[in-house]
């Protein structure tokens, strides 16, 4: 979300930097320079490169101390300079275990949380509305952001210029709509920040994000599952026996395994404003509104086929639903657990769980993550670009496009 400015993360990796190479240094150079070794290590610690460190420990330290409830502080007070002289018995560590990760992620969600609670001891024109506080979570969570770093390398993961604009302008709430553009094709008043755009049903725009973000869930089941029959779009009653009122219903996906019980997945959008009370107090709210509805709806069906369903939501700045994710997380565990025991397979040794390529586990989820999130935004950038073409068609001015999204207008 950039809600965390870039020097602080600069500072953070300066010290983490520092505290990883602090034990390899004192250890490799220490036999050179006896000095080091005398008052506690104080001359070795008094060096240049580790009171800059200090410096920067100082200033992330300051920060958090502003963020942070009383107590909790990550590493205590000082700057955690391990070395080989200092450590325990037996422990070969340079320096705390995940120190850049921790402490870059307690900063991060110090910051998001702050900002989301300053309804207090501030004037009411500076705080966040609902709806603002609904678009900061809904842009949170794994693979939300993953469209920022997707290599455009192949059509699912490639957003045209304008396209990459109005997606960065979606999730940091820029006005979108032309002050001069309030009615939408719909009749509806339109709003400069696009809300109404990425929920009005007119013009089709949302079947095509929906079919999108559809085909990139079946490439990836692909991937995961070659072995599995994948169809899209199937009538539940090709399934097998189901009551008349789930006939005619239709189910996005359907993977079907000979060594494994079917599966049925239904992807599904939903804007956090749909939800707005909700979406404003609990981060992921709409899409976990939107997967109780989904399963509610096909219940009966899948317990009459005896397959598995599984909702597949997200929200339209970019959170996914609780089971999408972790639907994707099981599926790259099946994958790695392959690939680190290829003439095995998945197979477990008893109660033993199979061993798992973390790395082949972790890249999975990344290549996924950014092709969805790349489906998403392309299918929002469509809907957004359609919705004012034809504002301005009602509005009779043509379907002219042109200045509506420079790129100077997204510059701060």
């Amino acid at each position: 979300m950039g809600l965390t400015p870039q020097l602080s993360l600069t500072k953070v990796a300066h010290c983490s930097s520092v505290a990883d190479s602090a034990g390899a240094i004192y250890e490799r150079l220490s036999p050179l320079f006896p000095s080091w070794q005398a008052n506690d290590q104080r001359a070795f610690r008094d060096l240049p490169l580790f009171t800059s460190a200090k410096e920067s420990w100082t200033t992330i330290r300051e920060e958090l101390l502003q963020l942070l409830p009383q107590g909790s502080m990550p590493f205590g007070d000082s700057f955690p300079i391990a070395t080989q002289e200092s450590l325990p018995q037996g422990d070969s560590r340079d320096h705390p275990l995940k120190f850049q990760a921790t402490l870059t992620q307690a900063l991060v969600h110090s910051r998001y949380t702050a900002i989301l609670s300053r309804d207090v001891g501030i004037p009411a024109a500076a705080r966040f509305t609902p709806k603002e506080k609904a678009r900061i979570r809904s842009a949170g969570g794994p693979g939300s952001s993953a469209f920022l770093e997707a290599l455009p390398n192949r059509y699912i993961t490639r957003l045209t210029n304008e396209q990459m604009r109005i997606a960065c302008g979606l999730r940091l709430g820029f006005h979108l709509v032309p002050d001069d553009l309030r009615l939408c094709a719909c009749g509806k008043q339109l709003d400069a920040t696009a809300n109404h755009s990425m929920m009005c049903a007119k013009g089709g725009g949302a079947f095509r994000r929906h079919h999108g973000i559809q085909r990139a869930f079946a490439q990836i089941f692909k991937e995961a599952r070659p072995r599995d029959a994948i169809s899209l779009e199937r009538l539940l009653i090709s399934l097998g026996h189901v009551s008349p009122a789930d006939q005619h219903r239709r189910m996005d996906i359907v993977v079907e395994s000979a060594l494994k019980p079917t599966l049925l997945a239904d992807t599904t959008v939903i804007h956090p404003v749909a939800r707005l009370s909700a979406s404003a107090k609990s981060s992921g709210a709409a899409a976990k509104i939107r997967e109780n509805q989904k399963t509610k709806v096909y219940r009966d069906a899948s317990r009459s086929l005896q397959m598995h369903f599984t909702p597949l939501a997200v929200e339209a700045f970019g959170r996914w639903g609780a089971r999408a994710i972790s639907l994707l997380k099981r599926l790259a565990q099946e994958k790695a657990s392959e690939a680190a025991a290829p003439s095995l397979g998945p197979a477990f040794d008893g109660d033993r769980r199979p061993t798992v390529n973390q790395r082949v586990r972790t890249n999975l989820l990344k290549r996924w993550y950014r092709a969805l999130s790349c489906s998403l935004q392309r299918g929002n950038a469509q809907i957004l670009r359609h919705n004012i073409v034809t504002a301005r068609e009602v509005a009779g001015r043509g379907p002219r496009t042109l200045g509506l999204h420079n790129l100077s207008d997204f510059l701060v």
